[in-house]
């Protein structure tokens, strides 16, 4: 696959984004949509055993949204998302290691995180935060 240099627009990396939301959500967080349902009642959040278990399908659905982007990225270089519109991944080094593809999906665990990290994009260099700090870029595709 040959890469162009051009930095992917901003818009196929938010429809990127919401088609891997879309993934994620029928496959991470559709499993647990009873404990979340039950769950989000006030009257059952006083109920240890059920606040417990919304805790623990909370932090299961972080770590396996924050698996999801990480593995793709780390072995095909682009989610189904960023398949679709046509962008990948790139390190400003050799190779996209574990850890940069790890270091620049941490925000996802966090909608403000999100947020904020992308508003990093409206800068000239039409790249995100934690794609700075994790040496990474996300260009056009053929």
């Amino acid at each position: 696959m040959k890469y162009q240099e051009t930095p992917a627009r901003t818009y196929k990396r938010a429809f990127a984004y919401l088609i891997d939301l879309i993934f994620v959500n029928l496959t991470v967080v559709l499993p647990f949509e009873k404990i979340i349902r039950v769950s989000t009642s006030p009257i059952d959040l006083v109920n240890t055993s059920l606040s417990g278990s919304l805790t623990v399908a909370i932090l299961i659905i972080l770590v396996f949204t924050i698996l999801y982007f990480t593995i793709f990225e780390f072995i095909f270089k682009q989610t189904p998302g960023k398949a679709i519109m046509h962008i990948t991944v790139q390190s400003l080094h050799k190779e996209l290691t574990f850890w940069q593809a790890l270091i620049r999906n941490l925000p996802k665990c966090s909608t403000l995180l999100v947020i904020i990290d992308s508003l990093y994009l409206l800068k000239k260099t039409h790249e995100r935060f934690f794609d700075k700090i994790a040496h990474t870029k996300v260009i056009e595709s053929q």
